[in-house]
């Protein structure tokens, strides 16, 4: 998947592979392996926490899956404290999970609700980065020193977000995000 461009799909691929798959409370997806062979694999016992991640592990590697970019870093953090010391994780393109609805045949999109606090001299131009991401905007609480926007997008689409938020406003953004709900891919 190319992360600058998330909503598109490599031609044919939900023609001649639809996954097997169906929506799940953790939408974001991530593959990891090892620089070298493992002695032996990480137990995985001990590595999910609850509603935020979970590591699938493999010979060699796996799959990070996570509730949203925040928690895919604590996935991150809690694998390579599981590994044994000087282990070298590689870590693939971050993605939004989709699959084919098996009833309609339609592929289907995580669509999350976002919540960003932010200082108020920068809201403008986080409303409009979430505007640029295909956001429909839901609410803008002016406060005294700060802005609450929320919002709907695709995660697919949100990919991203927290960093430039942190970029734009030296760190000093509080993102929020979850699962509404799975609908058909936007594009």
């Amino acid at each position: 998947m190319n992360t600058t461009q998330p909503d598109v799909m490599p031609r044919g691929l939900l023609d001649d592979h639809p996954p097997v798959d169906k929506p799940t409370h953790l939408p974001l997806r991530q593959k990891w392996r090892a620089a070298v062979p493992l002695p032996q694999a990480p137990e995985p016992a001990g590595l999910s926490c609850a509603r935020r991640f979970i590591v699938l592990v493999e010979p060699g590697g796996g799959e990070i899956r996570a509730a949203c970019e925040r928690t895919l870093a604590q996935g991150r953090v809690a694998l390579a404290g599981a590994m044994p010391s000087g282990t070298v994780l590689a870590f693939g393109e971050t993605e939004a999970h989709r699959y084919v609805d098996a009833r309609s045949g339609v592929a289907m999109e995580p669509l999350m609700f976002v919540r960003v606090d932010t200082p108020l001299a920068q809201w403008q131009r986080l409303e409009r980065d979430l505007r640029s991401r295909g956001a429909r905007l839901q609410e803008i609480e002016l406060q005294a020193r700060r802005t609450v926007l929320r919002a709907q997008a695709a995660l697919g689409r949100l990919l991203g977000f927290s960093e430039a938020a942190d970029a734009a406003t030296d760190g000093d953004t509080h993102i929020a995000m979850r699962l509404v709900r799975y609908e058909p891919l936007s594009g």
